[in-house]
């Protein structure tokens, strides 16, 4: 079952996510790697730490040529350690710097003023990094946590996608209490997941191919609901998407990383094919249209995944002080 899942779900949804222009980045080539002096030399330092710190600070940069070297720091440290409540006090506040933006006093030759902070550029989604990798583990409080597929944006973990066999009874369900059980939601008292990595969650979706649906972090396993529209993209165009080499680069880990710290699926020989052009979506072309195909092109592409953060999300109380998290879209 699990080489089905590998082969007929998460697979295929890495191969769509870059052609609708996401990165691949294995997860083994984001083990953590530290050097003697304790500052990290790969993509994050520890298992626990769930942001991409050099990809955060290059987005700041390129997005922000002014800023200082001290406000920087100050930014990054923004978002590697907030300090709230609980997990939706996390998530509001992570989203509202991020949508609201944030300001920094400095100087640009009027006299130190506020400035604002762009972490992500909504109206320009080609000057963002998209990035998915596999099998990202994640340090929790009581045990580890590896998620099928994680997407990033400037380094941020925004969506989580959790993969299962289509032929497993159940299968949606099984990978929405999975989710849960890694957001630690079903329990909290019993800390059995790695909360930190949904603090800055978008995008919940669990899909085993012919059925998927999305919810938020607020969502009950009810709530969670399918996605049938895959504007701007037709069935035809998902067909045609579909005959598309889909770029995908294995990249080279380490030599510090531990062998079996990261499972190295056998599918990334099959990814090395399909990166030299070899379709393994042939029969996507020819068959009918998978729920896991249609929500993937109407939320994933760049510019929708940005337009559906920015403008069809909603918080809205549920009993002082808490909130609830919505996608005001269907």
């Amino acid at each position: 079952m699990f080489q089905d899942e590998i082969e007929k779900v998460e697979l295929p949804a890495i191969e769509q996510l870059t052609r609708l222009g996401w990165t691949f980045v294995p997860g083994a080539d984001l083990v953590p790697a530290l050097p003697v002096d304790g500052s990290p030399v790969g993509e994050r330092g520890y298992y626990r730490d769930v942001v991409l710190p050099k990809r955060l600070e290059a987005a700041i940069v390129r997005l922000n040529p002014w800023i200082s070297d001290e406000n920087l720091r100050k930014v990054i440290r923004e978002f590697t350690h907030p300090n709230h409540a609980g997990l939706m006090e996390y998530n509001q506040s992570i989203y509202d710097l991020l949508v609201n933006y944030l300001s920094v006093e400095q100087d640009l030759g009027a006299g130190r003023k506020g400035q604002t902070v762009k972490v992500i550029d909504f109206d320009n989604p080609e000057n963002n990094e998209f990035l998915c990798t596999n099998q990202f583990k994640v340090e929790g409080i009581n045990q580890n946590i590896i998620p099928d597929i994680v997407c990033f944006v400037n380094g941020l973990p925004l969506a989580v996608i959790e993969c299962k066999s289509p032929y497993v009874a159940d299968a949606v369900a099984e990978g929405i209490n999975q989710l849960r059980r890694y957001a630690n939601l079903r329990n909290p008292e019993d800390d059995e997941g790695a909360q930190k990595l949904f603090w800055y969650n978008q995008l919940m979706v669990s899909t085993c191919r012919d059925q998927a649906k999305v919810g938020t972090i607020s969502s009950s396993a009810q709530h969670y609901g399918d996605w049938k529209d895959a504007y701007p993209y037709t069935d035809a165009d998902i067909r045609a998407m579909a005959q598309q080499p889909a770029f995908i680069s294995t990249g080279t880990a380490s030599s510090s990383h531990k062998a079996g710290d990261v499972p190295s699926p056998e599918y990334l020989v099959a990814a090395k094919q399909v990166a030299a052009g070899v379709d393994a979506d042939a029969s996507i072309s020819s068959s009918e249209i998978t729920l896991q195909q249609r929500l993937l092109a109407g939320m994933f592409n760049p510019a929708s995944f940005l337009d559906l953060m920015q403008n069809f999300t909603l918080f809205e109380p549920v009993a002082s002080p808490r909130y609830s998290r919505h996608l005001t879209a269907a």
